[in-house]
């Protein structure tokens, strides 16, 4: 583990609900726990030793239905070189019931490594689930022809704006969130080819978030992503979609678009980007991954030569003062 990770995690103040972990994942699928927090007591039930000595025992702990989407969600992101998020239930040693969200990304230069936190968002499913019983209600309250207070009917207002943000926002940036993005890319690529009208998907990266994370701490982190999402929407055109996939990636569908109107819309964001301070220090690059909508393209199809071509962009000129073309 680097050294000044291993600083930062251990100097982290404590705070209830979350785990701090490394885990290592062997080539053929075997992992193991490197170094457990000690929050892991109170999240889990199990003392960080435990688990050290046993990686099965986190798995007993986790859902049976949710451990093959969780190992598989590993994989995913062990292949794509990427970040893991990911949500499953686990029940702790003592019998409680939690919903917890386990966020790793991989330690260069040994990618089987991983640091990772575990938090527990029970509260928060709890909340989201008390608003759609409102929203219930409230309908029902409605369709037996009740009439609703000024009261009721500001509640009933509040519970669908909270849903709203719920399903479809980005907590951090206010932008598209994936599932709400990949919903759009659907019907975006299914009107393209039934009218045979271009479509251009744009894939962003801000290299170096990682290293601002472990220095600065993640309120920093979340102030970047923050100022890039607004360089980002104030870089696009009118019927351009913006959204955030996760970690520090970013997605832009461009309708009635060619590669030419890509390159111009990364003009625009690269030079703002370059003219902003506070991306600026420490220095983040920005890649990228361009792909037109082909006639018997779905959306994975386009999503995924898209993401090579993020992957495959050695754009480390791409720093504050120094962007690449497109």
């Amino acid at each position: 583990m680097p050294e000044l990770l291993l600083d930062a995690l251990l100097q982290a103040p404590p705070r209830r609900g979350l785990m701090a972990f490394q885990w290592e994942i062997s080539g053929d699928g075997g992992q193991w726990f490197t170094w457990v927090g000690q929050g892991c007591t109170d999240l889990l039930g199990v003392e960080p030793a435990e688990l050290m000595a046993d990686a099965a025992r986190f798995w007993q702990l986790v859902d049976a239905d949710d451990r093959t989407p969780l190992k598989l969600a590993q994989l995913r992101a062990r292949a794509n070189g990427g970040a893991l998020d990911h949500i499953c239930r686990i029940t702790t040693a003592s019998g409680e019931a939690k919903l917890i969200q386990i966020v790793a990304s991989p330690l260069p230069p040994a990618p089987s490594l991983w640091s990772a936190f575990a938090l527990d968002i029970s509260d928060q499913q709890r909340r989201h689930e008390e608003l759609a019983q409102l929203h219930q209600l409230l309908q029902q309250q409605q369709e037996s022809g009740q009439q609703l207070q000024q009261q009721q009917a500001r509640a009933l207002a509040e519970a669908h704006a909270a849903l709203a943000r719920l399903a479809t926002l980005d907590g951090a940036t206010g932008l598209p969130n994936r599932l709400h993005f990949e919903h759009s890319l659907m019907r975006s690529v299914s009107l393209a080819q039934r009218h045979g009208r271009p479509l251009v998907l744009l894939l962003l990266k801000l290299r170096g978030l990682r290293q601002i994370n472990a220095q600065h701490g993640y309120l920093a982190g979340d102030q970047r992503l923050q100022a890039f999402a607004s360089l980002l929407q104030a870089s696009l055109r009118q019927g351009d979609t913006a959204g955030r996939l996760g970690g520090s990636e970013f997605a832009v569908l461009l309708p009635e678009s060619e590669a030419s109107d890509a390159r111009q819309v990364l003009a625009t964001l690269r030079a703002a980007f370059a003219a902003s301070d506070l991306l600026s220090s420490p220095a983040l690059a920005l890649a990228h991954g361009v792909a037109d909508c082909l006639a018997d393209d779905s959306a994975d199809q386009l999503l995924l030569r898209a993401d090579t071509a993020l992957a495959a962009c050695a754009d480390p000129a791409a720093t504050k003062g120094h962007a690449s073309p497109a």
